[in-house]
């Protein structure tokens, strides 16, 4: 859970500073002088504003894609794990047992199949 929390504060942050540069960038680059329409200049911090966004989702997509690759992580350890220590069970009473040995000595494969 704080892992979480720090991965959230770390992403707001970086989203605050992307934004913050670009705007701060476009600022500086886009021309006050009379010569250039104020509607183009408008378009131009459109279009800057647009760009920040764009690289916000991105961030927002690689946390999202990590997240996936965690969830894809964890079940193929707990599938090796289930997979490793299943058979230490033993013979257990299962609540089916009687059916799983039914199955079997009818002649149906050891895996189940």
């Amino acid at each position: 859970m704080i892992t979480a929390a720090i991965a959230v504060t770390i992403l707001v942050a970086l989203t605050i500073l992307v934004h913050y540069e670009v705007l701060r960038v476009a600022s500086v680059l886009i021309p006050e002088e009379r010569h250039v329409r104020p509607r183009f200049r408008v378009v131009l911090v459109v279009f800057a504003c647009f760009a920040a966004h764009t690289i916000e989702v991105w961030l927002f997509a690689l946390e999202a894609l990590v997240g996936l690759l965690m969830i894809g992580w964890s079940a193929s350890f707990t599938y090796l794990a289930m997979e490793k220590f299943w058979p230490m069970h033993g013979d257990r009473k299962w609540p089916l047992g009687s059916a799983r040995r039914g199955r079997r000595q009818a002649g149906a494969r050891k895996d189940g199949l």
